[in-house]
């Protein structure tokens, strides 16, 4: 029932602030690790439970707050942004639908950041899906986020 929660507290959080930059697989790969471990130490350590028990509840205790620590990070880093939101002017440069696993309709767009053309792959609305087309030109409305970390809003046609 907890890993139900986390996923939802996830899913929650990237759809109410999706972040500009963001490499899922790196920021739950800690937890990941965490849990691979705690499995390891729980098969080796099974006969001697009773006498690690401290460490097991520890272990356990530390696997739970990872899963939880970056939908919590993403929620806060929206929810307390404070900081007005912004325009950059973009280009789209295509267009894709994920599927199930990867989420509904995309665009790719090719913005400047930090003096360089950075191109993102940006979750849109089935509208705003139909509505552009490789070559256009628009403008992300995005937030600098309370913890330094940019999320996006929408899409803006000129």
């Amino acid at each position: 029932m907890a890993i139900f929660g986390i996923s939802l507290g996830s899913l929650i959080a990237l759809y109410s602030y999706p972040p500009l930059f963001s490499n899922l697989l790196a920021v739950y790969m800690v937890p990941g690790i965490y849990l691979v471990v705690a499995l390891a130490l729980a098969f080796f350590l099974q006969d001697q439970l009773t006498r690690y028990w401290t460490l097991v509840i520890l272990m356990i205790v530390l696997v739970a707050g990872t899963f939880v620590m970056p939908p919590a990070y993403y929620f806060l880093n929206g929810i307390l942004d404070g900081n007005p939101a912004r325009e950059i002017p973009s280009i789209v440069l295509g267009k894709g639908r994920g599927g199930y696993k990867r989420g509904g309709p995309y665009l790719v767009l090719s913005l400047p950041w930090n003096s360089e053309r950075t191109n993102v792959r940006i979750q849109v609305y089935e509208r705003t899906f139909s509505d552009a087309e490789p070559g256009d030109s628009v403008r992300l409305v995005f937030h600098p986020g309370a913890f330094s970390l940019p999320w996006y809003g929408s899409v803006l046609f000129k």
